[in-house]
């Protein structure tokens, strides 16, 4: 039985990933908004998120691979 809580090794990873778009999409989104205009801006984000729908499906469609257990209220898992 785990008493203390253990953070997830996945979340640090999405987290820097998140960053890093930002610092390498945001400034030219930014530079095409102000050259161009917000509308051309937000053509430019959307085209650069298409390819991630491709992920997202690959990702809904497969199964999870850990299976969760819920506690009762006594702590243990068979109290259900």
């Amino acid at each position: 039985m785990r008493h203390r809580r253990e953070r997830s090794p996945g979340r640090p990873a999405v987290s820097q990933a998140d960053a890093a778009g930002q610092v390498i999409g945001g400034p030219p989104l930014g530079l095409t908004a102000e050259r161009l205009s917000i509308r051309a801006a937000l053509l430019g984000a959307a085209a650069i998120t298409i390819p991630a729908v491709k992920f997202l499906a690959a990702a809904a469609r497969t199964k999870p691979r850990v299976r969760v257990r819920l506690q009762s209220s006594s702590g243990h898992p068979d109290d259900q």
